[in-house]
């Protein structure tokens, strides 16, 4: 699996959409597409997700069932600290 990060422009979203989205995003259960994070960045209108997944046209079709519109997509490579101490 890979990793696709999803942007997508989000002048008229509100939090509660997003939720609304990120809820179906999660709940769907397609073999093979995981959601991992999405972010609102409500000052810039933006809203980014990640997901891993054998393809980017298998996270498009997880976010066109969940209605949720999106920019672009395009791979990603994730890096972290695996610290647990993190706010």
């Amino acid at each position: 699996m890979s990793l696709y990060l999803v942007e997508r422009y989000t002048p008229s979203l509100g939090h509660e959409q997003v939720a609304s989205a990120v809820s179906k995003l999660s709940a769907d259960k397609t073999p093979g597409v995981n959601h991992e994070w999405t972010v609102l960045i409500p000052g810039e209108d933006t809203c980014l997700s990640l997901f891993s997944a054998a393809s980017a046209s298998q996270v498009a079709e997880a976010n066109v069932r969940a209605g949720f519109a999106f920019t672009r997509i395009i791979p990603a490579v994730a890096f972290s600290t695996n610290r647990r101490d993190h706010p």
